[in-house]
Order: C-alpha cells, then sequence, then structure tokens
C-alpha cells in the first residue's frame, strides 16, 4: 500500500513549483507523485521537471475532472489516491506521513480526510479555516474538504468516476454519491494538511456562483432524485464560521 499523489496542471507556471517542493518535503511516507498537465502553453512543464520530483505528464485532456479521471485511471488497484492542485501547498512535511498512518492504523477505512486552510496568495497569510470535524451527514450541509481527502482506489472502482457535466460540483457530487449514496467508511484526521489559494473556479465571481449552486442541486437530483434545497443551503451557511 503506499500513496499516488497527483498534480493536476494547466497554465500554471507562477504556482506549480509551490506545490511540488511541498511535496518533495514530504517524509517518512510511502508514495508516488505525478504531475499532470493538460498541454500548457507556458513554462509549467518545464518548472516542474527543473525539480526533479516524480513524473511529469503532458497531454491534453477535456478540463480538470477529466485529468483527474485520467490520474485515478492510472493508479495501482492496491493505491490510496490524493489530489494536490497547482494552486495548493502540502501544509507540512508530515501531511503525507499523518495521513499514511491513518490507514494503518484502521485498514476498514476505505478514505481519511483532514483540514485545510485558505490562504493569501503568497501563503503567509490565512483568510479562512475549514475544520472539517467529525462525520455527519451530507443532508445537513456537512461535507469535507475534497483536497484533503485520501481515497483507496478500490472505492473508484466500486462507485466510479468524476462527471464532466456537473462543472465546479463534479468533486462535490462524487462525495454525495460515495459517502452519501454508498455509504463509503471515513475516517477523520484533526489536523491541517493543505493550504489553498483563495479563489477558484467555483468562487471567480457572482455568475460562477450561481452556476455552482445550480449544480450542486442537480448532484441530489442525480443521486437521490430530488434536488435537496435545505442540504445546499446548509452547505453554505457552514462556509460562515471558517472566516472567523
Amino acid at each position: 500500500m503506499k500513496i499516488h499523489l497527483f498534480t493536476v496542471a494547466f497554465n500554471a507556471q507562477d504556482t506549480i513549483a509551490d506545490t511540488v517542493k511541498s511535496v518533495a518535503q514530504q517524509i517518512n511516507c510511502p508514495f508516488v507523485y505525478t504531475v499532470q498537465d493538460g498541454g500548457s502553453t507556458d513554462a509549467t512543464v518545464e518548472k516542474a521537471q527543473q525539480l526533479k520530483v516524480g513524473t511529469v505528464v503532458s497531454k491534453p485532456d477535456r478540463g480538470l475532472y477529466d485529468a483527474l479521471n485520467q490520474a485515478v485511471a492510472s493508479a495501482a488497484d492496491e493505491d490510496i489516491i490524493g489530489f494536490i492542485h497547482a494552486d495548493d501547498v502540502l501544509a507540512d512535511p508530515k501531511a503525507l506521513s499523518d495521513i499514511y498512518h491513518c490507514f494503518q492504523a484502521h485498514p476498514e477505512m476505505d478514505a481519511v480526510y483532514a483540514d485545510l486552510d485558505y490562504v493569501s496568495q503568497d501563503l503567509k497569510k490565512r483568510v479562512r479555516q475549514w475544520k472539517s470535524g467529525k462525520q455527519q451527514s451530507m443532508a445537513t450541509g456537512w461535507m469535507p474538504p475534497h483536497p484533503t481527502l485520501y481515497v483507496k482506489k478500490s472505492v473508484f472502482n466500486r462507485v466510479g468516476a468524476f462527471r464532466l457535466d456537473l462543472g465546479s460540483a463534479a468533486d462535490y457530487e462524487w462525495m454525495l454519491r460515495a459517502i452519501h449514496v454508498h455509504k463509503i467508511q471515513l475516517h477523520y484526521l484533526p489536523k491541517t494538511i493543505v493550504k489553498m489559494r483563495v479563489g477558484g473556479m467555483s468562487n471567480a465571481n457572482i455568475k460562477a456562483r450561481q452556476s455552482g449552486l445550480k449544480f450542486d442541486l442537480k448532484a441530489w437530483e442525480v443521486n437521490t432524485g430530488t434536488r435537496n434545497v435545505l442540504a445546499v443551503l446548509l452547505k453554505k451557511l457552514r462556509k460562515l464560521p471558517q472566516y472567523l
């Protein structure tokens, strides 16, 4: 058993080095690392290759979630799969080892999740703190931060891939399908393991937020047959304490 960590990137020359360096600093954990580039036209590939950490693959894809599906498909069946996006960094050198030791201590678990900090572009200032807490029902608006979620490849084999028709809510829909419908077993690690730069495609502007809301509702509809407005509203409201 090992962790296979993926970074999906496209034209991320300004941030990719920070991401790869945070991976290079990881200690006491068996893992392999792949940067999966979507055919960048800037210096993303060159900067990732210069750091000589893991493997760099560059080929066209149909967007973020298609690239994530390609990444999952390339992993071995016994792997634990994690994602660290090209705008994000692992919070400290023991982030992966702490995740790995959770799987060792709780082999019956399908996935491990942790906490996440939203930070400024220079990575120095914390803007929001997402403390996941112990698992609750997703019908109450709870969800784990997807960048902290490490999942056995066998779960993807059982649950399926990310849908490409749900925009920025594709990760939410996959977690809803896995956690709410398939009832995968989760273990919570009460530690910040990822620092995410503020921004992101789902929060870019009002139009993007409206689109995200629509896709969140569709995620419930495709999994349960009804648009759970209350769950989606509570999901939004749960963000408020992150600013305190």
